[in-house]
């Protein structure tokens, strides 16, 4: 999966020092405060052909923190209408 530009996007992520440009790529993001009052940010993903054949298999989707915690995370796809299937 390849990070995506997305319509809500409102800041981009660039890759650390020392790293890069085949380790690691611009994320682009949507930085904002949730209803309940939690601050979040949120990146889009799009599933190449191997991603889609694995997910359509029934093969888990697999998230990698990478660090030593593990941060609330959240994990969805939306509709046609762009409402996360939650």
């Amino acid at each position: 999966m390849l990070p995506c530009d997305f319509p809500e996007a409102n800041a981009t992520y660039t890759k650390p020092p020392g790293t890069t440009d085949e380790q690691v790529m611009a994320v682009p993001a949507y930085r904002d405060i949730d209803v309940d009052g939690f601050h979040f940010v949120m990146t889009a993903w799009m599933p190449n052909k191997e991603d889609l054949e694995a997910l359509n298999a029934g093969r888990p989707l697999y998230l990698k923190i990478c660090g030593a915690g593990m941060p609330p995370v959240a994990m969805f796809t939306v509709d046609a209408e762009g409402f996360g299937n939650f």
